[in-house]
């Protein structure tokens, strides 16, 4: 019991904190009016939006009452720290991008939107915008001789006698060529690069970095991945359920059912975390490494020779979790995040020890190489750098046996430093 300890703990401290500092995302930013003005204010529970917005709620400096921004009473609007947003009112392709769900006589379809399009980069010359929506992504570009055009994309699958297979029309790419005509007179392995585009976000963005010599900061820049190293403790248990185990005169190890003494031992890993680029990075992948190794025993007092045996689990651990996480508290330098995923554990030298001994005093035979479990962790992060964790670990055999069967479970904490 002593080893739990630092959960309530942490989880007091977690209720306390969110209490004392959890608070609205009220970002400074501006926007730009009809008329061409620039209006500074807030936008205030500011979340980075993963679809095309149609209207953004905004505070200007000295107002009491926020606006709603629209197309129609803005032409553009910024987020400090964050994102730039151009007003958009016209039509989108909304044929499926997905080969699965188009043929080749689906037709083309378009629709009227009225919406805000994200920028994705701007080097003072060339701009790239995306429009997203749970339908699909569409991709604008424009510069200061070209005005906002879409980009062309349809892909789908054909289902002929003589012909059968994914087709892809190299119109967007054909687009790309003349939007940079000025740049290929002087840059013919651009054409390579263009030929090559794909069209999603990340290949474009890193296109048009390409192709004008920028260094603007993508969208897969903004929260970049975090490398850490760990270390703390873990509280391990151990229990074996038997069936007439010890009633069966055919069974000669006195091997004990029940519960086994609980033990503390360290632990040490290193990982990664993997962020999403919009709601401020809130969403992240988790996958870790660590090491440990844990030792169970438990006796049994045999009623007919009085003589006590002891049965005893060891092995040393290097296990793989894999999660999802999310911050359910993100402040600049205070977050409180929640992890769930499952763990691979790799079991070395895994064995079981009897004492007194009944023909072998070490059964290996039906022991586990690897096993599986699924774990939930709570997490602190403070100033970006340091981290106080606590997670389960769900049971999970770690033998094959065909009478018994011992279960390891484990409770871990310990301090992260993200490099």
């Amino acid at each position: 019991m002593i080893a739990c300890k630092p959960l309530p703990v942490l989880l007091l401290f977690v209720f306390i904190s969110f209490k004392l500092i959890a608070q609205s995302h009220d970002v400074d930013g501006y926007y730009i009016n009809i008329k061409g003005d620039t209006i500074n204010g807030k936008f205030p529970d500011y979340a980075e939006y993963r679809n095309s917005p149609a209207q953004v709620p905004f505070l200007a400096g000295g107002a009491a009452e926020p606006v709603l921004l629209t197309p129609d009473n803005c032409l553009k609007f910024s987020v400090a720290h964050s994102d730039t947003y151009l007003s958009y009112k016209g039509k989108r392709l909304t044929n499926a991008t997905d080969y699965h769900n188009a043929t080749a006589s689906t037709a083309d379809a378009y629709e009227d939107v009225s919406v805000f399009i994200r920028e994705l980069y701007n080097d003072g010359r060339y701009r790239l915008y995306e429009l997203r929506s749970a339908q699909r992504s569409n991709f604008y570009v424009s510069s200061d001789a070209k005005p906002l055009t879409e980009l062309y994309f349809k892909e789908y699958q054909t289902n002929s006698d003589d012909n059968t297979g994914v087709v892809e029309l190299p119109v967007f790419r054909q687009q790309l060529s003349v939007f940079f005509q000025a740049i290929l007179q002087t840059n013919a392995k651009l054409e390579s690069r263009i030929a090559g585009a794909k069209y999603t976000s990340e290949s474009l963005a890193d296109l048009f970095s390409v192709a004008t010599k920028g260094h603007v900061q993508t969208a897969k820049q903004k929260y970049p991945a975090q490398v850490f190293v760990g270390f703390g403790a873990s509280s391990n248990r151990l229990s074996v359920s038997a069936a007439n185990l010890f009633e069966d005169p055919a069974i000669n190890e006195k091997v004990t059912a029940g519960t086994y003494s609980s033990q503390t031992t360290p632990v040490f890993e290193a990982g990664v975390k993997l962020f999403s680029q919009r709601n401020y990075g809130r969403l992240f992948i988790s996958i870790r490494a660590n090491y440990y190794k844990f030792q169970n025993s438990a006796e049994y007092a045999d009623p007919f020779n009085s003589t006590t045996y002891k049965t005893t689990f060891k092995s040393s651990v290097l296990s793989f979790p894999v999660g999802i996480g999310y911050k359910l508290v993100n402040q600049p330098n205070f977050s409180f995040e929640v992890t769930a995923g499952a763990s691979l554990l790799i079991l070395s030298n895994n064995k079981q020890t009897q004492a007194p001994n009944f023909g072998s005093s070490v059964i290996q035979d039906d022991g586990r190489s690897n096993s599986l479990s699924f774990f939930g962790e709570a997490a602190i992060v403070v100033f970006k750098r340091v981290s106080v964790f606590g997670g389960y670990y769900s049971p999970c055999s770690i033998a094959t046996f065909t009478d018994y069967n011992p279960v390891h479970t484990s409770f871990k904490y310990g301090i992260r430093l993200y490099l």
